[in-house]
């Protein structure tokens, strides 16, 4: 028996693979999660940082000098930028929607094949009682 690639590991080409236990291992960042959203949400974000970067744009308000409680300099992250959320976004409803067509197909393939089964069980029926039927009218 073959190891069928899950419907997230194809939409994402592999880039999420699915562990036996049902780990999704998000490949970019070599991280695991351990629900499927999770993982597509944590794509979603590496697709778009991935697009921005190429683009040369923020994704994030630029970075707030502050300090800690004794006095120490320290950096606040920028919140991330309206345009990068709708980005990020807009990924994730596509990888949902790519994820659901592909579960769908596996569905409709499972269902044939069942059909398929209990074709070639009825066909395999047939021919053995047309036999029978060949052999009655030929022993009148």
């Amino acid at each position: 028996m073959t190891n069928k690639a899950k419907p997230i590991e194809i939409t994402t080409g592999h880039d999420i693979q699915v562990i036996t236990r049902e780990v999704y291992f998000v490949q970019p960042c070599n991280k695991s999660y351990f629900t499927e959203d999770a993982a597509i949400n944590k794509y979603a974000h590496i697709l778009a940082s991935d697009e921005f970067s190429k683009l040369g744009k923020p994704t994030n308000e630029p970075d707030i000098k502050t300090q800690l409680p004794d006095g120490t300099p320290a950096f606040k992250r920028g919140a991330m930028l309206p345009e990068y959320i709708d980005r990020q976004a807009e990924i994730y409803r596509d990888l949902k929607r790519k994820l659901k067509k592909e579960k769908y197909i596996l569905q409709l393939e499972k269902e044939w094949q069942k059909a398929n089964t209990r074709f070639e069980e009825a066909k395999e029926d047939a021919v053995i009682k047309y036999g029978r039927l060949q052999e009655a009218i030929t022993n009148k």
